[in-house]
């Protein structure tokens, strides 16, 4: 992905990048949008009109009450905050949503990666598993992306959606993608094959654990697809139209009656332009900020990048994928041999304590190791994936064992 800002920008874009942590994007991405420039003629046009009003003199003939411009006034101030609350309401659940599918999606995840430790299946059907449930989590969230971008549609990836990235998909089956491809609705398909995936990973083994305990899973899955159809209200619901027609009309009043009354009211055409000129941008560009906040979804809101919550995601998946394949935590054999000493003393002098770290000095630990073993890491990480796949093979499809006789990665 090319970031426009630092493309089209100059070096003093870079500089302010670099001092106010992002602030250049941001405003390059509040001058881009279309309402923008709309807002910027209309403001011209009321500039210009104040100039023409108040060089000519014609502002006090057509001018109205100042009581009646007033309330008029008042009158716009309340429908665009009424706009700009419900706009910004909608920014923030649309927020929420996305976060809790993410969090939930990692639960599922992570549940079922801990249900199929211990197994009664091969290490090659458990692997198997994981595999493709990491493919088709990961595949469901950026179809879940994906339509709440168009609108909710689910007919598929447009040209002009998100290119949401995925992990592995394709390798998996022909079949699978073609029942995929044939679906009307993406997300109902793919949850529906999630489904029918820990059923059958439970039927084969791949699961030994107790029925009411794998409910959990289902439970999360279920909370996923609610919260998608939760989010689907923002994007498929829009603001209603005989409102926005109130609005607009309402802002056009505006921008034809303000320059009068900056002409009246000003010492010359120089303050006239200004005051017509901010005036009606304020007023049409906080209008435009909402309408772009209908649906937050879109690409084209520039308020929450839900590419990059889909690379978080996809990142999350592959560390449970490799956690999974790790021993339990346990302590050390220093804290080990003083358990012991402490467990053949008298009760009197038993006097367990826990000490009390920051986080700082275990990352100054986690540094120093790193740098201790950063050389012989690389070659025991591959001679482990060899023993892994060599141990697959020899196992095949008929040896026995449980899913904590794979080795640690």
């Amino acid at each position: 992905r090319v970031d426009p800002a630092r493309v089209c920008g100059a070096p003093c874009l870079e500089m302010l990048e670099g001092c106010c942590g992002g602030m250049s994007k941001t405003l390059y991405d509040m001058l881009l949008p279309r309402f923008c420039m709309l807002s910027l003629g209309v403001a011209l046009l009321s500039g210009v009109a104040g100039i023409i009003l108040h060089t000519t003199g014609l502002a006090a003939a057509v001018a109205p009450d100042g009581t009646v411009f007033t309330c008029f006034l008042t009158l716009t101030s309340l429908v665009l905050a009424f706009r700009t609350t419900n706009a910004l309401n909608r920014y923030a659940e649309a927020a929420r949503y996305l976060h809790r599918l993410n969090a939930i999606w990692l639960d599922t995840t992570g549940l079922l990666f801990a249900f199929s430790r211990n197994t009664t299946a091969t290490p090659s059907q458990v692997e198997a598993f994981k595999q493709v449930t990491i493919r088709l989590v990961s595949m469901m969230s950026a179809f879940c992306l994906e339509s709440l971008q168009k609108g909710g549609s689910s007919e598929g990836v447009g040209p002009k959606g998100f290119r949401f990235e995925v992990l592995g998909a394709g390798d998996l089956a022909e079949e699978t993608h073609h029942a995929i491809a044939r679906s009307s609705g993406k997300v109902e398909c793919m949850y529906q094959m999630l489904q029918m995936l820990v059923v059958d990973a439970q039927s084969s083994g791949v699961l030994a654990i107790a029925p009411p305990i794998l409910q959990r899973s289902f439970q999360q899955m279920s909370e996923a697809i609610i919260t998608f159809y939760e989010a689907k209200k923002l994007s498929n619901v829009p603001l209603p139209c005989a409102y926005k027609a109130i609005t607009w009309g309402i802002l056009c009043i505006a921008a034809a009656y303000l320059p009068v009354m900056m002409a009246v009211f000003a010492q010359n055409s120089a303050a006239a332009f200004t005051l017509s000129f901010f005036g009606t941008f304020i007023l049409w560009v906080m209008n435009g900020v909402a309408d772009a906040l209908d649906n937050p979804f879109r690409k084209d809101a520039r308020t929450i990048d839900a590419a990059v919550m889909q690379h978080g995601l996809n990142e999350n998946l592959s560390q449970l994928l490799v956690m999974s394949r790790r021993a339990s935590p346990t302590m050390s054999k220093e804290h080990k041999a003083t358990l012991q000493a402490t467990k053949a003393a008298p009760t009197s002098l038993m006097q367990p304590t826990i000490a009390r770290q920051s986080l700082a000095t275990l990352a100054r630990v986690w540094k120093r190791e790193d740098k201790a073993s950063d050389a012989p890491r690389v070659d025991a990480g591959a001679e482990r994936a060899k023993a892994c796949s060599r141990q697959l093979a020899a196992e095949g499809e008929t040896a026995g064992g449980g899913g904590e006789g794979l080795p640690s990665d």
